[in-house]
């Protein structure tokens, strides 16, 4: 609608062919970048765009999600920089379990019932040490049997247990 003035009355008039514009790209997304089309064409514009959608999506996850990495007050360089260095490998180590659970379970878009990065990390955190105290001098320490599904997950992440 675009409004228009006729003596002292606003008018709102169609604008029928911005309207048709509109409803064409209804449901879609459209990527405005300032970049000269001989140096991105369309699909390199639009794979820079979800590349950024990845790494704000795995900021989110370092904060917030899976790993919640909070701020550690440092003040060496070098701490700084092991500090970044330990929660980056920790995104790559989650990042690679997670495209091996998609590949032995199938994406989660396409399932709903398929086993996530979280669901799988709940399942293995039952998996602990067990310290049996045989007398006073004497402790035992052994990891139980992981159950079912939890070997599933161990086999699709390529782990193996060691037998003692």
């Amino acid at each position: 609608m675009e409004p228009r003035l006729d003596g002292r009355a606003v008018l709102l008039e169609r604008n029928q062919p911005a309207i048709d514009r509109a409803l064409e790209l209804a449901g879609c997304y459209v990527v405005v970048t300032d970049v000269a089309g001989e140096q991105l064409n369309a699909q390199q514009v639009h794979d820079n765009y979800v590349s950024l959608q990845n790494v704000e999506r795995d900021f989110r996850q370092m904060k917030t999600g899976l790993l919640e990495v909070r701020p550690v007050y440092v003040r060496k360089q070098s701490r700084t920089r092991g500090h970044v260095f330990s929660c980056m490998l920790a995104l790559k180590v989650a990042r690679l379990m997670e495209r091996r659970l998609a590949a032995a379970f199938g994406a989660t878009d396409a399932n709903p019932h398929a086993t996530t990065l979280a669901n799988a990390m709940a399942a293995l955190a039952r998996l602990c040490l067990l310290n049996y105290q045989i007398d006073d001098t004497t402790t035992l320490t052994r990891l139980p049997k992981p159950d079912g599904r939890q070997k599933e997950i161990l086999a699709a992440l390529g782990v193996r247990l060691p037998e003692r």
